[in-house]
């Protein structure tokens, strides 16, 4: 995990320097730059491999080609024996050095060859152009912009801020998505004119011109697959061989350990692989749903060197500290804060189950696709039109009535009178509410509605065409967008925050195509959730983990409301706050506030936490205001909202 950040277009030393200082937390160890001429690479590192000869940025043999990288290259023992024996000279032993020499070997191809978790800036000297390239599953972030004809990049956007001439807008096409998805999908940020760099693309820029190649896509997987036989021990195989490729490293590592079935089968399969015992770390919040317990039980199993803490805080005191890192308001992201703060006390690097729900089937909300559109099978085209205007009839007789006692019945209708149509139902389930005019008109600000936000579904429909099961397009969606854009996305910018790096063996290149290739018949028959990975795991973890019911790693917003949220959204959201935002309606804010609180409302609870970070973001972010001194403030005001209660 490092820095990378730079320029195409304008001579401005200064200028790196800027930018690279705001990522400097990504990378304590080192910093590096380079100009010359019109382009400027700019590189901060946290010393994984090769700690004393990694420095960057690294060139070739004749430093006509040169990179500044971010990430892990998991193959690069392999490729630099391949690329010796082609003739070329190594200086390291840096998993970076591999990039340049398979550049000079292969040209534009080259990324097809790696296998690891990146984001990196190749500068070629004798055809002066500028290569930015982002990981096929998009780990490692990279975003990019162009200002006053010059092309500028980075790890994190407030990178790119560092330019005078980059004045920060709200971009609210993206803010709608946030609102309804909890996050932002690619290429959008909330930033105007601010972009991502999709996964799997390359941007190839020089003096006059830039364009998006896609170097890697997923297409179809393999309807076929490995006999049904082979299953099993194929996807241990898989499974350590991902682990062990992602176990390579020159300073202490260890592993998250939620006590789920994700994290124990890392840590299963880690232990047997390090020398000495494996370091764990475990979090929680003193809520109904902390897994300490099971943690425990597999740190027992496995004799690792098991850290634990459990906190009573309220997420809500660090948010602005870390909305700083995540440069978007996210609910559920303080707790992956504090559980990277704890790791990095003990090691530099940590193993995360991110990506076994995405591959094995593991949200109840794929239980409920499968059995919608198993009855949207069985109805016939005319039923489905006459449901249709029925159910958003009673949708909108329900709302007006009832108002938010209505919420659950109003997205049951809507599921209904969606049921032809897999990626509006899917959006509902994922508690999008966006499909329904009367709950828009009830919810969004007049000024924000009248900029005519797109449909959720214009996004999720490409995902589910006609012919393809439901679960199988949800799989695919989710892999593509909310693995990336959430899951990922807070990963990377809580663990940097503190300089440690996260890598994620169940999102290994060669595991993911190998698991894809298995039909979803296999990894998820007759509707049970994780079937093929606990069968592959029976044995190997305690049955109790086999066993125990799933739970989310969250803080749950009924309790936050209860104790801080509804206070603080009332001393922070005044109505001329309200008003200024010009996002949500003033009167929806009221109700959910006056409403007595339930756990019915989570999805209002999230949007009043998302609204809380949009002001603070607004803040820090557009007003330049710092964001220690947005901190201080909310300490404040929550002990103040605790007195007064």
């Amino acid at each position: 995990m490092c820095g990378i950040c730079g320029y195409l277009g304008t001579g401005d030393p200064d200028l790196l320097r800027s930018m690279t200082r705001r990522i400097e937390h990504r990378g304590p160890d080192a910093e590096g730059f380079f100009g010359e001429g019109p382009v400027g690479l700019g590189h901060r590192r946290l010393s994984i491999i090769d700690v004393d000869g990694g420095d960057q940025p690294i060139f070739n043999e004749d430093r006509s080609v040169l990179v500044v990288f971010n990430g892990e290259i998991y193959n690069f023992r392999e490729l630099r024996k391949e690329l010796r024996q082609a003739g070329h000279i190594f200086r390291s032993r840096t998993d970076t050095e591999v990039l340049v020499h398979l550049y000079e070997q292969h040209g534009d191809s080259f990324p097809k060859r790696l296998n690891g978790i990146f984001a990196f800036a190749l500068w070629d000297r004798k055809r002066q152009r500028l290569l930015l390239v982002r990981d096929p599953l998009g780990v490692k972030p990279l975003y990019y912009t162009r200002v006053q004809g010059t092309l500028l990049f980075a790890s994190e956007v407030k990178s790119l801020l560092a330019h005078p001439g980059l004045m920060p807008r709200r971009d609210d096409v993206a803010l709608h998505h946030l609102l309804n998805l909890r996050f932002v999908p690619a290429p959008r940020t909330l930033f105007q004119d601010v972009f991502k760099l999709p996964q799997g693309q390359m941007l190839i820029a020089d003096s006059s011109s830039q364009r998006l190649e896609s170097y890697w896509t997923w297409g179809d997987a393999d309807t076929a697959g490995p006999p049904a036989g082979d299953v099993l021990e194929g996807v241990r195989h898989h499974f350590d061989a991902a682990v062990d490729r992602q176990l390579v490293s020159d300073v202490p590592l260890g592993a998250y350990l939620s006590g789920g079935l994700d994290s124990s089968a890392i840590v299963e399969s880690a232990s047997r692989r390090v020398p000495g015992r494996l370091a764990t770390f475990s979090l929680g919040f003193g809520e109904p749903t902390d897994e300490l317990f099971d943690a425990r039980i597999v740190a027992d199993r496995f004799d690792t060197d098991h850290h634990e803490m459990t906190l009573d805080p309220s997420p809500l005191s660090i948010y602005p500290e870390v909305l700083w890192h995540l440069e978007e308001p996210k609910v559920n992201s303080p707790q992956g804060y504090y559980l990277a703060r704890f790791a990095r006390e003990h090691v530099k690097v940590a193993l995360s189950g991110l990506g076994g729900d995405e591959l094995f089937v593991g949200y109840d909300v794929h239980a409920y696709l499968r059995m919608f559109h198993a009855l949207s099978q069985m109805m016939p085209r005319a039923i489905h039109g006459a449901l249709n205007p029925v159910a958003r009839g009673l949708s909108q007789i329900g709302q007006a009535l009832f108002g938010l006692r209505f919420e659950n019945m109003r997205r049951g209708l809507s599921v209904l009178s969606d049921l032809d149509r897999g990626g509006r139902c899917y959006a509902v389930l994922r508690n999008g509410w966006d499909e329904s005019a009367a709950f828009m008109n009830r919810v969004y600000h007049p000024r924000f509605l009248g900029a005519n936000p797109p449909a959720l579904s214009d996004l999720l429909e490409p995902y589910f065409p006609q012919g393809r099961d439901w679960v199988d397009s949800a799989l695919r969606c989710e892999l593509n967008l909310k693995m990336i854009d959430d899951f990922l996305h807070n990963e990377d910018k809580v663990s940097s925050a503190h300089g440690l790096e996260v890598r994620v063996p169940f999102l290994d290149l060669e595991f993911v195509r190998w698991i894809r290739s298995v039909p979803l018949s296999v990894r998820f028959p007759e509707g049970r959730r994780k079937d093929l990975l606990k069968l592959a795991l029976a044995g190997r973890v305690p049955e109790a983990i086999l066993q125990k019911r799933k739970w989310g790693f969250t803080f749950n917003p009924y309790h936050q409301f209860r104790k801080d949220l509804a206070g603080l959204v009332k001393a922070e959201l005044t109505r001329d706050v309200v008003e200024h935002l010009g996002v949500l309606r003033w009167d929806f804010v009221q109700a959910v506030l006056n409403h007595p609180p339930s756990p019915l409302l989570r999805w209002h609870y999230f949007m009043l936490w998302l609204m809380l970070g949009l002001r603070f973001w607004e803040e820090i972010f557009l007003q330049g205001v710092p964001h220690q001194d947005v901190t201080a403030r909310i300490a404040g005001r929550l002990i103040d909202t605790r007195t007064r209660s």
